[in-house]
């Protein structure tokens, strides 16, 4: 059935991985950490992948078929009534509807107008668009946002009635938002990312805030001063699962593995975008907040997504290498930025600097275009 396949697959597209087997991995990850986390992430996948099936619904055909005039053929021609079959009223429905023709007194249905061609065209295109919103919701890719926001509902109000209306309302908003921004020109190139999860979740957790709980993430192991290898790899394991807004040890080399099992570009480019930005987070962060994994999240996002998901394979390798980690250590300052200005981070740093990059590469791509014309 196509809902479960949407359901599970929308837990792997938060690492833009489409596979069942990798949307089964994340909710094993996620059980580790707590089961409630498997439970609101399904939900929240299941209320935003509703929600945008039924926004992109076609109307009724039969809706269309009157705005296009595909009855205008009949719509002069006089009904059957008393003295129906008399010479004149079977002349003034041949002039009604010209090209009809009389069998046995009765006018047949008049040949498709060009209105009713035009019709049948919106009508097949409005199937097709059915067809395609169907499908994009079976890959998971209108229900990740959902299931990130059942998640931080979770995590910030516990198993309790605010973390459901949370993640019911946010899901709903995150389709919303998401057929909204599909209007846009810029979005036709520049991939929406977990943009409107952390745009509805920034909005929503202060008016949550009255039912937050100060308990830590389930399951979380008490940090320990270990040496500064062991620490960097526990802060680099512990960002890979607050990707999923835990830092569970385990949920962290679940989704290492995750990414390896998608590929050895997507493993090696989550790892070292992970690493980087954990490596920089212990001198500009401190280390409290990298050990638990909050400085190097976004830098594992941003080095897949610029390295293995939207890579520029036309640029020289140097600049392929490096572009990817220059943005995972974008994250690190910019998720101090909004942490002091007061904000829900969540995944702003890797959604702001990879657009800004991906805007980046194409104005300069561009100019050399222009530059090769001239």
């Amino acid at each position: 059935m196509w809902i479960v396949q949407a359901l599970v697959r929308s837990q792997g597209q938060i690492f833009f991985q489409r596979a069942v087997l990798s949307g089964l991995l994340v909710l094993l990850a996620l059980a580790v950490a707590s089961p409630w986390l498997v439970g609101f992430a399904v939900l929240g996948a299941a209320v935003q992948t509703g929600v945008s099936v039924l926004l992109r619904r076609p109307r009724g055909t039969s809706a269309r078929l009157s705005s296009c005039g595909g009855d205008r053929g009949s719509r002069g021609r006089t009904g059957p009534g008393p003295g129906f079959g008399s010479r004149s009223e079977r002349h003034g429905a041949d002039r009604a509807a010209p090209g009809s023709e009389l069998v046995a007194g009765q006018p047949q249905r008049p040949a498709p107008s060009s209105g009713s061609h035009r019709a049948s065209a919106l009508a097949m295109s409005s199937l097709s668009t059915d067809a395609t919103a169907r499908r994009d919701a079976a890959d998971g890719i209108h229900g990740f946002c959902g299931a990130l926001t059942g998640c931080a509902a979770f995590l910030a109000c516990g198993p309790s009635t605010a973390a459901l209306v949370w993640t019911f309302l946010g899901s709903a908003l995150c389709a919303l938002l998401v057929r909204a921004l599909e209007r846009l020109r810029i979005f036709n190139w520049l991939p929406m990312l977990t943009g409107p999860f952390c745009a509805v979740s920034t909005a929503l957790n202060p008016v949550f805030a009255r039912w937050h709980r100060d308990a830590e993430s389930p399951g979380a192991p008490p940090f320990e001063l270990l040496g500064p290898i062991p620490d960097l790899v526990t802060g680099t394991v512990r960002a890979s699962a607050q990707v999923l807004l835990t830092d569970h040890l385990i949920t962290g080399l679940l989704v290492l593995a995750i990414m390896f099992f998608a590929g050895v570009r997507e493993g090696l480019w989550s790892l070292v975008g992970a690493l980087t930005a954990t490596a920089l987070g212990f001198w500009l962060l401190g280390w409290q907040p990298t050990m638990a994994g909050l400085a190097g999240y976004c830098g594992f996002l941003t080095a897949l997504a610029l390295g293995a998901v939207f890579p520029r394979n036309d640029a020289a390798r140097a600049v392929r290498v490096l572009v990817p980690l220059v943005g995972a250590c974008l994250t690190v300052p910019l998720w101090w930025a909004l942490q002091q200005a007061g904000m829900a981070v969540y995944t702003w740093p890797f959604v702001l600097t990879t657009w800004a990059i991906l805007f980046a590469q194409r104005r300069w791509a561009r100019r050399e275009r222009a530059g090769a014309a001239s």
